[in-house]
């Protein structure tokens, strides 16, 4: 793996410079696919790396570039990556396709309030749809 696993790019937008980062990652064998200190061995590995680094709190809006020795093979947003899945064709050619099991959040689940959203009718108390409070 190579000394520098994130990198920032300098990217003109119109609106001026941004920096944006590059998780650089390594594919070994087939299988294998990995970046600082995660690790995946699966059917699409670059992919599933994408998914494991969003579950672990990286930005979507990064790119993840995969590298075989110098050859970089890959390079996609880390949120359009984990939402893929490779498919074979009926004649076997793979393809990349959007991942109906995959659900990536854009944003962190609301915390309950402890109060119920729905209070039943037939509670205490209970104002039907359209009724006064």
């Amino acid at each position: 793996m190579s000394n520098k696993a994130v990198e920032f790019h300098n990217q003109a937008n119109g609106s001026g410079a941004q920096v944006s980062p590059i998780i650089r990652a390594e594919l070994e064998g087939s299988r294998c696919c990995s970046t600082l200190g995660f690790s995946v061995d699966a059917h699409a590995p670059f992919l599933a790396l994408a998914r494991k680094l969003i579950q672990a709190g990286f930005d979507p809006g990064c790119t993840l570039e995969a590298y075989r020795g110098a050859t970089l093979c890959l390079r996609a947003k880390l949120g359009i990556a984990a939402e893929l899945t490779v498919e074979d064709d009926r004649n076997g050619t793979p393809h990349f396709r959007q991942d109906r099991a995959q659900s990536v959040v854009a944003a962190p689940p609301i915390a309950s309030n402890g109060v119920r959203a729905i209070q039943h009718l037939t509670s205490p108390g209970a104002v039907p749809y359209g009724g006064e409070l």
